[in-house]
Formats: C-alpha cells, sequence, structure tokens
C-alpha cells in the first residue's frame, strides 16, 4: 500500500510538474539539470547547488523549512547530523528540463531530539519525496523544492520500543 500510494505521488509529480512550461522562459538542459541535481543528492551543499533565496517548502504543513541558502544548510545539518545520523540512499530520480523530482529513503538512527521526542537510538528508515526548480539563469542552481516526508512512518520508528 505504502509503495503503491508513493508510485501514484511520482506519476503524478511527474505528469504536471516535470512537463516543460511551454511559453515561460529558457529552462536548463536535460544535462545542466541532471549535473544539478545529482550533484546536491551527493553532497547537500546549499551554498553551491541553491540560490541565496531558495524557499523549501514543506507541504504537510505549507510551511517553509527555508528561506535562504544559509537557513537551508543549517536545518539539513540539524536533521542529517544532530537530530539523526542519516544519510539518502536509493534515489529514483526524474529529470525535466530545469525540474526534477527524487524519490528516496531516508536510513539512519535517532540520535537527538526530534518532536519533542529525546534520541532514542531506533533505526530509521523512511521514504521522502522532492521537487526541485532550478533558476533559468546560469548556473541554474535549486531555486524552489517542495518536500514530501512520511511522518507517520518516521515518527512510529522513533517510537518503536517505548
Amino acid at each position: 500500500m505504502k509503495k503503491t500510494l508513493i508510485l501514484i505521488v511520482l506519476v503524478f509529480c511527474l505528469a504536471v510538474y516535470c512537463s516543460p512550461v511551454v511559453g515561460e522562459g529558457n529552462y536548463p538542459s536535460l544535462e545542466d539539470t541532471r549535473e544539478v541535481i545529482m550533484g546536491w543528492l551527493e553532497t547537500l551543499d546549499a551554498s553551491k547547488f541553491t540560490t541565496e533565496d531558495v524557499v523549501f517548502l514543506d507541504m504537510a504543513t505549507g510551511e517553509p523549512l527555508a528561506t535562504n541558502n544559509v537557513e537551508l544548510g543549517e536545518n539539513l545539518y540539524w536533521f542529517y547530523n544532530v537530530a539523526f545520523e542519516a544519510e539518502i540512499v536509493d534515489p529514483f530520480v526524474i529529470i525535466g528540463e530545469g525540474k526534477a523530482v527524487v524519490e528516496f529513503t531516508v536510513s539512519g538512527v535517532h540520535i537527538g531530539e526530534f518532536a519533542g521526542i529525546m534520541g532514542t537510538g531506533n533505526k530509521v528508515h523512511f521514504p521522502k519525496i522532492v521537487t526541485y526548480e532550478l533558476e533559468e539563469e546560469y548556473p541554474h542552481r535549486i531555486k524552489n523544492a517542495r518536500f514530501y516526508i512520511m511522518m507517520n512512518i518516521l515518527m512510529d520508528q522513533i517510537a518503536a520500543g517505548d
């Protein structure tokens, strides 16, 4: 059921989000987009791969995770290194001209406070989907992203064993 839901969301994102926007600018090529997205996934270097005014929007809450690249870098460092010792695994990437959809698994250990719960040492392994939009001007960095996280799965894994 979970894989079916993820597949449905991915297909929807692909159909709506990755198609080129006709008559609205000159989007980066597929190769430019691939280079930025793959570099981003390898490093999560917000200063290199995102614009200064990047917006990462949490689609579950409608609230931004970050509205600039410094804040984004700090939030990602906190999530992947302070609240969790985690990494991105098994990314599935769909590239369009200036846009991309990435479905991946976050895998690691809950080591610090998250959502009011102190580090439990529990292993976590949960899916996440992110849509990316690159700026039109060279060097074509990420300017907007929307992420979908399966918070129920994450919270069940954190709470396991309590």
